[in-house]
This record gives structure tokens, sequence and C-alpha cells, in this order.
């Protein structure tokens, strides 16, 4: 059922339509520019073969779900979208508009099926990520209710392993993540924009983070 949920949704058309065009499509848990980041296709969208896969299931007339997203919220719309999207493989998606109080008691009670989250990488590891959303012992209302033992364990052992190690072993989680087991479906990284001075050289962005190390003004 969750990998007939990732074939159903088509990230591109997300991008092009509700983001025109500010944002990249997503393929891997971890963001782009950090260890155990993974470039994989993105063109995954394939409703029929979602149908195969739920009428597998057993559900051959569709399956309903349903999700809580804060009204007002960037990922209530992106919901709505993906809403549409799912109709082509026969699943309803059913997305309900509350307030943020209503939605953290439900995230906190684990009440929500579908689950929308945005994060961004304002600790630059993928620590800050997987472990975040996926291990068993995360806050309630960041954890998606995944917490198996085996991820838990690969999670707790990349918070020891030594730095040469660390990006084989994170993109080995990322693929168990999403490619084995779709315990996620990343949607996009988005676009960030800024405003500079004209007369100031050196600062780095990296989706989001600056770096001033090497900035400097320049006397005009």
């Amino acid at each position: 059922v969750r990998e007939a949920i990732s074939l159903a949704v088509d990230k591109q058309a997300l991008v092009d339509s509700f983001l025109q065009g500010q944002a990249t499509p997503a393929g891997s848990a971890i963001p782009r520019n950090l260890i155990g980041h993974t470039e994989r296709s993105v063109d995954t969208y394939d409703p029929e073969r979602a149908k195969e896969l739920l009428a597998e299931a057993g559900y051959p007339d569709g399956l309903t779900i349903e999700t809580y997203v804060i009204e007002g919220a960037e990922s209530a719309d992106a919901a709505i979208v993906l809403q549409e999207q799912m109709k082509a493989a026969g699943i309803d998606f059913k997305v309900n508009l509350v307030d943020q109080a209503t939605y953290l008691d439900y995230r906190n009670n684990g009440e929500i099926q579908l689950v929308f989250r945005t994060w961004y990488k304002d600790y630059p590891d993928p620590d800050n990520f997987l472990y975040t959303f996926f291990h068993s012992a995360a806050s309630p209302n960041r954890e998606p209710d995944w917490g198996k033992p085996h991820t838990d364990a690969l999670l707790d052992e990349g918070r020891s392993l030594p730095q040469e190690e660390r990006a084989a072993h994170y993109e080995n989680i990322d693929k168990i993540l999403v490619e084995d087991e779709f315990a996620a479906v990343p949607l996009y990284y988005p676009v960030f924009h800024f405003l500079k001075q004209p007369n100031i050289e050196g600062v780095i962005s990296n989706d989001g983070l600056l770096n001033f190390t090497d900035a400097d003004i320049v006397s005009e």
C-alpha cells in the first residue's frame, strides 16, 4: 500500500503547478549537499501500477486514506494537489484542515494515517532528518509511527560511526526507508532566494544555509 501511494504522486507536476517551478522534485529523505544523500530517479508516477499493487494488497476497488494538516500551511496546499493526483490511482485521499493545536493532538496520539511534514537543515547532518522522523525514540509530534527495530538499530549506530564511514551508512538507511520499505515519499527540495548588496562577495548559499566564512565587503 505504501508503494502504491508513492506511485500515485506526480512530484514533477506538484513542483511545476503548485510551486511554479520554485523547487526540485526529491528522491531522497536526506537533502542535497548532505552526506548520505542519494540522487535517484523521481520519475516514478505510475497510477496504473499503483492500482495493481492496491488490488494485490486487498483493495481492488481502491483505497480511502485520511490526513490532517494545519490550515494555511504550505503542506496543506500540497496535500490538496496530491488529493487530486491520487484519484487516478483509485485512492480517495481525504484532507482535513485544522488549527495547529488540533493537529498536534492528532499527531501526538498517532491518529494521522498519512503525515505531511517539512524540515530544513538547520543542523546539516543526516541524523537531523532520519533520526528525527524515523526513530521510535523521536518526539511523537514528528515520528511517523515508523520506529522499526532494524532502522532504530541502524540510526543508533550512525551516531557513533567515524565520519569516513557515515556517508555509506546513511545512504543505506535512506535506501531502506525510501526504496525498499516506502516509509516516506520525499516530495521536493525548495528553492531559496536571498537579497544581497552588490558590494558583498563570497557568501555561499547551501539550500537555505548561508555561509559567511569567506564573505567580504568590497569598497566601491
